[in-house]
């Protein structure tokens, strides 16, 4: 929704493993959005020749091949494992929503980054692959939107935002809801335990 604000959004093509998923997606953001959304069979499809590129999983691994990312095209992450090791090797500006708490390639956002500084890309059988530049010269956003430190170079760079937040907007607006249920004497309370599990599923 933020992009087709922000930008002039003529058509755009969304993929999910599961086919229901993606024909109700499509059909509903069409309605609410005004925008031709075209569900399409496989990531591939969605990503090439896409100007911007949006990602929102829960995946542990990889979602695309950075192959696939046309010149000069956009990718926002909302995990870190979902660009692969040639997304971030063709990105030539890496930005985060917030530094403080990313190891880049590592799905637990609390983990402090590497020793050296650096960027691990992927971890395979425990081996950190890392590479240049260092966690400490990726800007944030806040610095891009101040100015502080430089953006895009040139409308053929493909830019990678990892939106790496502590997501409490979640909680935030939870709590105002549930506040609003108790007054109005609506719903039913349930054991914190039924919404946790130690498993990735």
């Amino acid at each position: 929704m933020a992009a087709v604000c922000a930008r002039q959004v003529g058509e755009a093509r969304v993929y999910s493993p599961t086919v229901l998923r993606r024909d109700n997606f499509a059909r509903q953001m069409a309605e609410k959005l005004k925008v031709s959304i075209k569900p399409v069979a496989s990531a591939r499809e969605a990503v090439e020749g896409a100007d911007i590129v949006l990602s929102a999983t829960n995946s542990l691994t990889p979602v695309l091949n950075g192959a696939w990312l046309a010149p000069g095209a956009h990718m926002s992450v909302i995990a870190t494992p979902e660009p692969d090791p040639a997304t971030y090797q063709r990105a030539g500006l890496i930005v985060l929503t917030t530094r403080s708490h990313l190891e880049i390639g590592d799905r637990r956002d609390d983990v402090p980054p590497s020793l050296e500084g650096k960027i691990a890309l992927k971890k395979d059988h425990g081996q950190v692959k890392e590479r240049l530049p260092r966690l400490d010269e990726i800007p944030g956003l806040p610095e891009i939107i101040a100015g502080l430190r430089p953006g895009r170079k040139s409308d053929q760079e493909i830019t990678l935002h990892i939106n790496n937040t502590f997501a409490l907007q979640f909680p935030a607006v939870g709590m105002s809801v549930v506040e609003a249920a108790r007054r109005l004497g609506l719903g039913q309370e349930i054991p914190t335990d039924w919404l946790l599990q130690d498993v990735h599923t």
